[in-house]
């Protein structure tokens, strides 16, 4: 819960998900607060996460970033004895080198084009010099 600004007497095991999200919102000054989630929204911009959605055998996963920039991997998974356990990881850099690796290969795949272009605009350039 240390990233979401709550309490760590919020954070006992078996408390209720509302609760500690109220005890994230009351301190507005020290929750970094939710920039972008690829998970469900409520009303209130929080993840809205329905029974229905939860499934007794798997896990689901999503990513949130914060406006503070930390991406975050919230992970759900159910438990043996009943209930749910949620793990919250810090994959800032794993996110910021993926999409520096992503955008290094886009830019690879560009630089070939126009070598390609090059070497053929090249080759036809010396084939009509030789008819000069």
């Amino acid at each position: 819960m240390e990233s979401s600004g709550a309490p760590r007497d919020a954070c006992i095991a078996g408390t209720p998900a509302s609760p500690q999200r109220s005890a994230g919102r009351s301190n507005p000054e020290t929750r970094p607060g939710l920039l972008r989630s690829c998970g469900p929204r409520n009303d209130e911009g929080l993840a809205s996460i329905s029974a229905e959605s939860l499934s007794a055998t798997k896990v689901s996963r999503r990513i949130d970033q914060l406006s503070d920039g930390r991406v975050i991997c919230v992970t759900r998974g159910p438990m043996a004895g009943g209930g749910w356990v949620a793990t919250h990881e810090d994959i800032t850099e794993r996110h910021r080198l993926e999409q520096q690796r992503d955008t290094m290969a886009a830019e690879q795949s560009r630089r070939a084009s126009i070598d390609a272009a090059i070497a053929s605009f090249r080759q036809r350039v010396e084939t009509v010099l030789k008819t000069v």
